[in-house]
């Protein structure tokens, strides 16, 4: 799950399962690292995504599963 908030103002949060092995993944970024990377709220999403440890290829239904459109 991502808890969604605004880039620049909120830090982001992401919880999930990797869909290719069951581990759970999480990882966080502090509310300035977006803001100053200049990243949408979906480049900070896949990045986050990347932080927890996936190693996978980001697709659609994993960024439905997180709350994002796909």
């Amino acid at each position: 799950m991502l808890f969604p908030l605004k880039v620049g103002k909120h830090g982001f949060i992401i919880e999930f399962t990797d869909p290719n092995n069951n581990a759970r993944r999480s990882a966080t970024y502090l509310p300035e690292v977006a803001a100053h990377e200049g990243w949408t709220r979906e480049e900070a999403t896949d990045s986050l995504i990347h932080k927890a440890g996936y190693s996978g290829h980001i697709t659609g239904s994993l960024r439905k599963i997180l709350g994002q459109p796909p």
